[in-house]
């Protein structure tokens, strides 16, 4: 019977290979196969890990969720004295820098929270709530908000974070779809974009 230790290395390795997939290759390039290759883990053995793609990407996401989380901290803890626009292009840069993460929440969370076990998702949901602490604290440490006004920011933050790429980067597919349907789509930075909404959130002058 493997130890718990041994269980969370090999479960860590997989995740690790996966984040090389993604860096070269984007999501789509992650499958049991290719992660057996990098990993010298056989397919049925990686099973007893992961059941499915989804629940690696869920661990993944979650892996970066607690790195974002960390960088939140930072923010939280240094000494600057920040505007609300400084404040917003310093949450603009520090969500875009866990893509992971951010493609995950804006394009299909909820189909993998539905393809995976309770444990893997309450991992997941635990970084959600830390994030929510940290967003609280730091809208309270840098704009003076009040309880209403911070939990109406995470209710406007979290509903837009979960729609930015698809806004900001639509596939080719779709891109071709907008242009036949006669449309026409201006092109958007990420990051812009993001500092740009966070701006109108929190009433930047």
């Amino acid at each position: 019977m493997p130890t718990e230790d041994f269980t969370q290395f090999r479960r860590d390795h997989i995740v690790k290979a996966c984040q090389k997939l993604y860096a070269e290759q984007g999501i789509d390039a992650i499958n049991i196969g290719r992660v057996g290759e990098l990993t010298n883990i056989g397919r049925t053995a990686i099973y007893n890990y992961f059941k499915t793609k989804e629940e690696i990407v869920l661990a993944m996401a979650t892996k970066d969720y607690a790195e974002l989380n960390d960088d939140l901290e930072r923010i939280l803890e240094g000494d600057e004295v920040l505007s609300k626009e400084k404040f917003a292009a310093k949450l603009a840069k520090t969500l875009c820098a866990h893509r992971i993460l951010l493609e995950v929440v804006s394009t299909n969370l909820r189909y993998i929270e539905n393809s995976s076990r309770p444990e893997l998702l309450k991992d997941f949901k635990v970084q959600y709530g830390r994030s929510c602490g940290l967003l609280d604290e730091l809208t309270g440490k840098f704009l003076g908000y009040d309880a209403a006004s911070k939990e109406r920011f995470r209710e406007l933050f979290f509903t837009f974070w979960h729609g930015i790429i698809p806004i900001c980067e639509p596939t080719a597919k779709q891109l071709q779809a907008i242009k036949d349907a006669g449309l026409t789509r201006k092109k958007q930075d990420t990051q812009e974009f993001v500092c740009k909404v966070l701006c109108a959130i929190i009433g930047c002058e």
